[in-house]
């Protein structure tokens, strides 16, 4: 049986710097690993981590495994320099800018790293030179990559607040979301955490088909299990 090729959005993971994580994180890592488990599914990491020493050592710190094959734009060291430094202007930019400048800054900081990616790309020994073929793209969070848009695209929803709540709307922060909710169309296939969460994005997001968001919650961490009596007893005990 042939497996099925999974182009997988490792980004959350792989950008992680001085292990300061998300909530989301938690969920990209527990889906990323039960990928892995799987014997007919082929996972390759999209990662859009332009450091790749970062990327691997991510991999393996969260993941245990440095060793997946990861796709990405490769970038010499003098570019990936200028860019970090231009991400760390643009996000300072974007939070001292009123909206909607602060959404045209963060399009054009997008736009721009894109734009140096195509125009510096290298080839090296010891990085792939050609880009296999894909049967899927899966994100637990951002749009899929415009370079694979053709690929069947399958990404995770959790709720809809920056459409519903000024103050979060007008939050710079949530100028990815935004950036998310006018791209987002019904050639994806949206997995939802909650009813709730489909009810709201079909109701602000009006264009999307409710066939394509299929309602799925998330599940705890196999650590957690039912505590026995004395369990219970000792944490009602140390807690009052």
């Amino acid at each position: 049986m042939s497996k099925i090729k999974v182009l997988f959005d490792a980004s959350i993971i792989t950008g992680v710097r001085n292990d300061i994580k998300s909530g989301i994180f938690f969920v990209a890592r527990a889906m990323l690993l039960e990928f892995l488990k799987r014997d007919d599914i082929n996972v390759t990491i999209f990662s859009a981590e332009i450091d790749i020493k970062l990327a691997e050592k991510n991999l393996e710190r969260y993941i245990g495994n440095s060793k997946l094959s990861i796709v990405h734009k490769h970038t010499p060291n003098t570019t990936n320099s200028i860019k970090r430094k231009l991400k760390e202007v643009a996000r300072k930019a974007v939070f001292l800018a009123p909206e909607p400048i602060a959404l045209k800054l963060f399009s054009f900081a997008r736009n721009l790293k894109s734009i140096m990616q195509k125009q510096r790309e290298v080839k090296t020994e010891n990085l792939p030179l050609q880009k296999p073929k894909y049967d899927a793209f899966f994100s637990p969070i951002f749009l899929v990559n415009d370079e694979y848009l053709n690929l069947t695209k399958f990404i995770v929803i959790y709720d809809a607040i920056p459409l519903i709540y000024d103050e979060y709307k007008k939050n710079p922060a949530n100028a990815w979301f935004l950036e998310l909710a006018r791209k987002l169309d019904e050639s994806y296939t949206c997995f939802a955490i909650s009813s709730y969460t489909k009810t709201d994005f079909l109701k602000y997001l009006p264009h999307l088909k409710p066939e394509n968001i299929i309602v799925t919650p998330l599940a705890c961490d196999e650590r957690f299990k039912p505590a026995n009596a004395d369990e219970i007893a000792r944490a009602r005990k140390k807690y009052n």
